[in-house]
């Protein structure tokens, strides 16, 4: 297509190219797209956006014009290799929209991008995040996840979280944790709690390792319900 032939398309027009034509586009040509026009990308040629593509429609200020239909259809490897400032580019919907495959394909420099209210919008899909970009989030992000994120994350996830960022985890936050998600938490994790926030855990408490057991100290131990630390104590 011609410059001129795209700029004459509509949006439903630009829904019927096929994926070969999308992606014969330059990534000049999709950056002149108009909002109308990016909005005509369908979940049948989405799909063959490439990253260069994508990052010209975000540097344009288009790509929020993007249904979440056809964001869900972005390739994930597509997902992963456009650029920090496109994924942060993405409205809080099209966050929203992304498949766990595509969560999952996000690197810790675009999660460094996001604001706290952006991983929010990522939904329990969180959990699908690799180890090294949930290590990345800073405290800021960490405070905002809900309580169903955090108890949607992998005990390996968990144990990525710096021990600073982790806690900053309010007590409601800490209480959504596992005692899957508690039994990988290390003694350096724990150091940083204070005994009100050892208390949130509640009675999974009891799941900790025993290296982060044995380091709290007297008043993270006198912040234990004793009830909790006679869990799955073998009767004398």
């Amino acid at each position: 297509l011609t410059d001129a032939q795209l700029g004459a398309l509509t949006g439903a027009q630009v829904g019927a190219l096929t994926d070969a034509q999308v992606a014969a586009l330059s990534p000049a040509q999709v950056a002149s797209l108009s909002d109308a026009q990016v909005a005509g990308f369908t979940a049948s040629n989405a799909d063959a956006l490439t990253a260069a593509q994508l990052n010209a429609m975000a540097t344009a200020g288009h790509i929020d014009g993007l249904t979440v239909a056809a964001v869900a259809a972005i390739p994930a490897a597509t997902v992963g290799a456009v650029a920090p400032a496109t994924v942060a580019a993405l409205t809080d919907a099209q966050l929203g929209a992304l498949t766990g495959a595509q969560v999952g394909a996000l690197t810790a420099t675009q999660i460094d991008a996001l604001t706290p209210a952006q991983i929010a919008a990522l939904g329990t899909d969180i959990g699908s995040l690799s180890n090294a970009a949930l290590a990345s989030l800073d405290a800021a992000q960490i405070g905002a996840l809900t309580d169903a994120q955090v108890a949607a994350l992998t005990p390996a996830q968990v144990a990525a979280i710096a021990p600073a960022s982790l806690a900053t985890l309010s007590n409601a936050q800490l209480g959504a944790l596992t005692a899957a998600q508690l039994a990988n938490v290390t003694a350096a994790q724990i150091d940083a709690l204070t005994a009100a926030q050892i208390t949130a855990l509640g009675a999974d408490v009891a799941g900790l390792p025993a290296a982060a057991m044995a380091s709290l100290d007297a008043a993270q131990v006198a912040a234990i319900a004793p009830a909790s630390l006679a869990i799955g104590r073998a009767p004398v």
